[in-house]
């Protein structure tokens, strides 16, 4: 709308820009459609008989809009290509706040497809920006979801608490159930690989099931009828136990270490072995076998919060009082003490260690630090 006098007749002209036919024309004003050539500044002339004048008109950039943002959620740390729909998004850029863009693989003016990478777990804003301006849409970064591709051994034994491992991707933070059986507390845990003891209920297949904030994973675990076996270390199949010290070799006889009592039923009273240097370490209990023995288990039992009512010991159950903390499983390889495995921030009272199978004739466990001041051991089982 061009609003004067003396308009009437008037021609008009744009110098950035194209003028169509005129909806009003009177003597003091002119509605005339124009439209802008280049984002500038440009002259209008209106243009008589009694000659011409001029007036400004700016040409501007129309306003980005946003319509749809795909996929509405993205997994962290994964560069995900994002399309971004919506209207005036020529020239655009881009950005998130919750984590960074690459280049984009198409850009014009109605869509742009993007590469964007998550940061952190939480919503975000994704901004693109014109000469003309700005719009928004949100953007959320969620975890990604565990897998498992595969389950070591795919079968255990009823009853025995097996060192499993399950590897796939996404595992950090998991938790593990099993639907056939108990679960203990995982020896490691990294974003590939689960290493757990299993304790199997029944002779079946369960379900192994992995949890993360960024949802779950199954795999199939079979239990299998408990095979014989031999528990080596025990003093009726020859197995001979020593010790650093005793603090009393009557009520915590060194041959309690491997009687066959995992609970430790009778403490101070034949029940379990407690050395005699109170809070002073390395304290260690051997065994002995009857003559070299292959071997791929080691099972450490330790003393029970409520020893005076003890119950039998499963792979979840810990201690809070009295067990060993920190400690060495060893054997002899027939020229030194080699290490099988070092165990720090035990809060276990049975510990199962699972190795390749090795020959020897003795082990040790080597305890380090334990709650209580004395180092306290139930029995020692190897298989």
């Amino acid at each position: 709308t061009i609003t004067g006098t003396n308009l009437t007749g008037a021609t008009v002209t744009c110098s950035n820009g194209t003028v169509g036919a005129a909806t009003t024309a009177t003597a003091t004003s002119i509605v005339v459609p124009i439209t802008g050539t280049a984002i500038a500044s440009g002259t209008v002339t209106v243009t008589t008989a009694g000659g011409s004048i001029t007036g400004n008109l700016t040409v501007t950039a129309p306003a980005p809009t946003i319509s749809s943002i795909n996929p509405a959620s993205i997994i962290k740390g994964v560069a995900t290509a994002v399309t971004i729909t919506g209207a005036n998004l020529t020239g655009a850029t881009v950005t998130y706040s919750n984590g960074s863009v690459g280049v984009a693989t198409t850009a014009n003016a109605t869509s742009i497809i993007i590469p964007i990478t998550g940061i952190t777990v939480a919503a975000g804003t994704v901004t693109v920006t014109t000469i003309g301006g700005a719009a928004t849409g949100n953007l959320s970064v969620t975890v990604p979801a565990p897998t498992i591709s595969s389950v070591n051994p795919a079968s255990i034994g009823q009853g025995v608490a097996t060192a499993v491992t399950i590897t796939g991707t996404n595992l950090a933070g998991a938790t593990v159930t099993y639907s056939n059986g108990t679960v203990g507390l995982p020896t490691t845990s990294i974003a590939t690989s689960i290493v757990i003891p299993i304790t199997g209920t029944t002779v079946a297949t369960g379900t192994v099931t992995v949890t993360t904030t960024g949802g779950s994973a199954t795999s199939s675990l079979a239990v299998t009828a408990p095979l014989t076996r031999t528990n080596v270390a025990l003093a009726t199949n020859g197995g001979v136990a020593t010790a650093s010290s005793t603090i009393n070799a009557t009520t915590y006889p060194v041959a309690s270490l491997n009687d066959g009592d995992r609970n430790g039923a009778k403490w101070s009273a034949g029940g379990g072995w407690n050395d005699a240097t109170n809070n002073v370490y390395p304290d260690w209990a051997q065994i002995t076998f009857n003559g070299p023995k292959t071997i791929s288990e080691i099972h450490i039992y330790t003393l029970q919060d409520n020893y005076a009512a003890p119950l039998v010991p499963t792979a979840a159950m810990t201690f809070s009082k009295y067990g060993i903390t920190s400690f060495s499983v060893q054997y002899w390889d027939g020229t030194t003490w080699a290490t099988i495995q070092n165990i720090t921030g035990n809060k276990l009272v049975w510990r199962s260690i699972t190795f390749p199978a090795l020959t020897t004739n003795q082990i040790r466990v080597v305890v380090n630090a334990s709650l209580g001041g004395y180092s306290r051991i139930v029995e020692i089982e190897s298989y």
